[in-house]
């Protein structure tokens, strides 16, 4: 009976650390999303042609229709039609530096800047 209790009060520290980490991975961290929804427009933007930037929309020819980036609402949204890619964003900017665009976003006062493809 003594070796048993000895044995489970022994397994307590490592189940309650295991139980730490699961809980750590069950929460919603909206900077993975965010990861995720810029990789996705990387991919647009890759067959994409005639990029055209300013400073709060991008502009673009996306399988042979004029498409739009920009803020409306606090989110990013891609035109025509409503594909919403970045949401609870204070502020967004594009940016053409070297032939790299980029976008730049503010959220819950963190500052982001991501490249987005290679433009010429």
């Amino acid at each position: 009976m003594m070796i048993v209790l000895f044995i489970s009060l022994s397994l307590i520290p490592i189940v309650l650390t295991i139980l730490k980490l699961i809980h750590k991975q069950l929460l919603f961290d909206p900077e993975i999303q965010d990861i995720i929804s810029i990789n996705q427009l990387r991919k647009i933007l890759l067959v994409s042609y005639d990029l055209e930037v300013s400073y709060d929309h991008l502009t673009f020819i996306y399988h042979d229709t004029q498409c739009s980036l920009g803020m409306i609402n606090s989110k990013l949204i891609m035109k025509p039609g409503t594909q919403i890619y970045l949401t609870d964003i204070d502020e967004i900017y594009f940016l053409e530096e070297k032939g790299i665009v980029s976008i730049g976003y503010r959220k819950e006062n963190k500052r982001f800047q991501k490249n987005l493809c290679c433009y010429k």
